[in-house]
C-alpha cells in the first residue's frame, strides 16, 4: 500500500495516474475530497484530512510513502515553513508510529540545494546547501526533519517540473503561444524534468532503502533562449525573446509582492522567485539518481514540451493553436 500526499496537486495527481495503471494499491491524503472527485480519484482510495494533524491509522498497511505535499508560494515566510517544514514533521511523526518499516519518498526541489552551473552542489547534504530564497530554505527544513527519524528515505530534488496539470510552468507555455516572451537579466541555464519521469524516479525510489539526495533532471539543461525557441516548436509558434533588464525585473517582483499582499494571495513572480533567477542558473547533476536508482529521465525536452502543450491545447488552457494543435477540442 502506498501512501500518497498532495495527491490533488501536479505532481501528486500524476503519481496516482500511473499507480493506478499499474495496478498499485494507494491511499490519497487530500484536503478537498470535490477536487479529487473531478481530478477522477475513486472515493475508495480518498482520505480527508490535513497534513499538520493527520488522521490516526492513515498509516496503517502502508509500505510506501511519496510526500508529494508542499507550498510553492506563500504570502508569508512563516507559512511556507508551516507547510514544507511543519508538515513533514507531523507526517514523520505518523509514520513512524504507524508504519516504521515504510519506504518513504521526499519531493523536494533543487530549490533546497541552491543554485549552480553545474550541478556541483544538487546532490549535497543539508549542511552543504545554500538555498537562496525562503521557499528553498523552507525545502530543506523539511529535507532536515529526516535526518531526525528512524525512517528509510530517499530525497529527490528535481529541477524545474513540466507536464499535464501544472500551472506554474504553464505560463511559459503562453508567452510562446502568444509568440513574444519575456526573460529578465542575462541568459541562465535550467534543467527541467517532465513529470513523468519525476513519477519514474519516485517508483524507482520506493524499491530503495537508504538516505540519499538525489537531483532528478533531464538532459542537457536549457538556457533561456533555447527554452523559448523549443516551447515555441511544441506550440506552433515562432516565438520572440524580449528581455527584460535587471532592475525592471526586480521592480515588478516587488510590485507582485505589494499586490499580492493586499489581495491575501502569493504572487506567481513575487521577490522570493527574483532571488531565485538573479541567483543565477540552476542545473542538476543527474549522475547520482543513475547510481543509487539506475534512474535516467527519458523523455527528451522537445517531446515533453509537445506532450504538454498538446494537454494544454485539448482544455483550451493555451491561447490560439499552433499547426499540430488546430483541429483538437477542449475538454
Amino acid at each position: 500500500m502506498w501512501l500518497v500526499t498532495g495527491a490533488t496537486g501536479f505532481v501528486g495527481t500524476n503519481l496516482c495516474r500511473r499507480l493506478e495503471r499499474l495496478g498499485l494499491p494507494f491511499r490519497a491524503l487530500v484536503r478537498n475530497p470535490a477536487k479529487a472527485a473531478r481530478r477522477g480519484f475513486r472515493p475508495e482510495v480518498l482520505v480527508e484530512g490535513d497534513l499538520l494533524d493527520p488522521p490516526a491509522g492513515l498509516g496503517d498497511g502502508v509500505e510506501v510513502v511519496a510526500h508529494c505535499a508542499g507550498l510553492v508560494r506563500a504570502v508569508t515566510k512563516e507559512a511556507l515553513y508551516r507547510a514544507n517544514e511543519g508538515g513533514t514533521a507531523a507526517l514523520c511523526r505518523l509514520v513512524e508510529r504507524e508504519a516504521p518499516g515504510a519506504r518513504f519518498v521526499h519531493i523536494s526541489s533543487l530549490a533546497a540545494a541552491g543554485p549552480s552551473k553545474d550541478g556541483e552542489r544538487s546532490a549535497a547534504p543539508p549542511e552543504e546547501c545554500r538555498p537562496v530564497s525562503n521557499y528553498g530554505a523552507s525545502k530543506l527544513a523539511g529535507e532536515r526533519v529526516l535526518l531526525g527519524t528512524s525512517l528509510s528515505w530517499i530525497v529527490l530534488r528535481p529541477g524545474i517540473v513540466y507536464g499535464p496539470y501544472d500551472r506554474d510552468v504553464r505560463v511559459l507555455f503562453a508567452m510562446a503561444a502568444r509568440g513574444r516572451a519575456v526573460a529578465a537579466g542575462p541568459s541562465r541555464s535550467y534543467s527541467l524534468v517532465f513529470v513523468g519521469d519525476l513519477v519514474e524516479a519516485v517508483l524507482a525510489a520506493a524499491d530503495r532503502g537508504g538516505r540519499s539526495w538525489l537531483p532528478v533532471v533531464a538532459t542537457p539543461p536549457l538556457d533561456t533562449g533555447a527554452l523559448f525557441a523549443a516551447l515555441g516548436k511544441a506550440v506552433g509558434r515562432e516565438t520572440r525573446l524580449l528581455r527584460l533588464p535587471a532592475l525592471g525585473a526586480a521592480l515588478t517582483a516587488l510590485g507582485g509582492e505589494a499586490f499580492g499582499r493586499l489581495r491575501g494571495r502569493a504572487p506567481r513572480f513575487g521577490w522570493d522567485k527574483w532571488r531565485e533567477m538573479r541567483a543565477g542558473s540552476w542545473v542538476g547533476d543527474p549522475e547520482p539518481a543513475r547510481e543509487v536508482l539506475g534512474f535516467e529521465a527519458g523523455t527528451p525536452h522537445a517531446e515533453g514540451f509537445r506532450a504538454t502543450a498538446r494537454w494544454y491545447f485539448e482544455r483550451g488552457l493555451l491561447p490560439g493553436g499552433g499547426r499540430e494543435q488546430r483541429g483538437t477540442r477542449a475538454g
